[in-house]
């Protein structure tokens, strides 16, 4: 095999690999995105129930201030805990924990919903 043929060998098996990363992300992206099992759905304090990060957007533009702090105040963040432990996104858990007012939060939720689509 002379340099050239290796080069080609070489970018083949780059490209490859990098096919195979994609396809193992997008499986795992789309299981952020799929509701939460029924045993697992968020109830939100005053009844509104939550199955996904969609719902979750929704939500948090619309709840009261009361509502928010009940769920997100200096000793807890129900969103975040959630979202880690049960939709299996600690990226987006992570920043909901630095976010501190609801509209921050259903932006930034909106934008990794983009993000995960993608």
């Amino acid at each position: 095999m002379d340099d050239i043929d290796l080069k080609r060998v070489k970018k083949m098996v780059a490209k490859k690999k990098n096919s195979v990363k994609k396809k193992k992300s997008s499986g795992k992206n789309k299981k952020m995105l799929t509701n939460a099992p029924e045993d697992k759905v968020f109830w939100v304090n005053g009844g509104v129930i939550l199955k996904n990060l969609a719902d979750l957007e929704k939500e948090l533009m619309s709840m009261s201030f009361e509502t928010f702090h009940y769920h997100v105040n200096p000793y807890k963040n129900d969103f975040a805990n959630w979202v880690n432990d049960i939709l299996g996104d600690p990226a987006l858990a992570k920043e909901l924990r630095k976010l501190k007012t609801r509209k921050s939060m259903a932006r930034y939720v909106k934008s990794r919903i983009k993000q995960l689509t993608k």
